[in-house]
């Protein structure tokens, strides 16, 4: 008889943080060092150690999205602040001092925050099927 386990992922920014968050609900991710790139290999191993284990990963496809995108815009969109820029008064009192981006440079900001988010997600459906081929392990986006 098989053992079900499923694994919620709820945040993530990516493949590897992707891979990640399984490794660490199943803790098997060692914070010593970056792990992400022996995932196949610990999961092997985890599946082998327990015979009677299937696991069923469910990320959610709306929180994917927006990690992605939350994780583009604080990448490409940043704010250029003068060298005598006053962080200890109010907003309201520093506004006019801060110039105002032109329409140009925010299309073309939010041209890279989709350009990148386009392939994040193309990279992240393409290890999702190729991570789906690992015996008794499975990967579903919901949306």
């Amino acid at each position: 008889m098989n053992n079900i386990q499923k694994i919620k992922v709820t945040n993530s920014t990516g493949v590897d943080s992707l891979k990640a968050s399984i490794l660490v609900e199943l803790r098997l991710y060692d914070y010593k060092k970056k792990c992400e790139h022996e995932f196949e290999e610990r999961i092997t191993n985890y599946l082998k150690r327990n015979k009677e284990l299937t696991l069923y990963v469910v990320v959610d496809h709306e929180n994917i999205k927006k990690g992605i995108r939350t994780h583009a815009m604080h990448k490409f969109v940043k704010s250029v602040y003068p060298k005598d820029y006053r962080f200890d008064l109010p907003n309201m009192a520093t506004t006019g001092d801060v110039d105002p981006k032109s329409k140009e440079q925010n299309k073309e900001e939010q041209d890279r925050v989709e350009a990148y988010y386009a392939s994040e997600y193309a990279k992240l459906l393409s290890e999702v099927e190729k991570l789906n081929t690992i015996d008794r392990f499975s990967i579903e986006i919901k949306n």
